[in-house]
């Protein structure tokens, strides 16, 4: 889903109503009602947005961190392995 989605979700949701409530008492009319409407889903989708670029850096972080690990413990392997196969031929010398 889309941030711009997420974004016109939450601004119905909190500001749907009480945007609804002032237009039928009178308080603001219908376009002032719809701008602040679109205000408040611009700010939303921004922050959506920006939660949404935390997320997909953690998400990378952690894919980081975990190819890491696994390319260090091949390397500890290899080792090992390098140094079991060194162990013998030292011995015959």
């Amino acid at each position: 889903m889309s941030a711009l989605r997420i974004g016109a979700l939450l601004a119905a949701v909190v500001a749907g109503p009480p945007l609804y409530g002032l237009v039928q008492a009178g308080g603001i009319d219908a376009d002032t009602g719809m701008l602040r409407y679109g205000l408040v889903a611009l700010a939303c989708a921004v922050g959506a947005g920006w939660i949404a670029s935390l997320v997909r850096a953690y998400e990378a972080d952690a894919s980081n961190r975990r190819r890491e690990a696994l390319l260090e413990q091949a390397r500890e392997a290899l080792e090992a392995q390098q140094a079991q196969q060194r162990a013998p031929g030292d011995a015959s010398s």
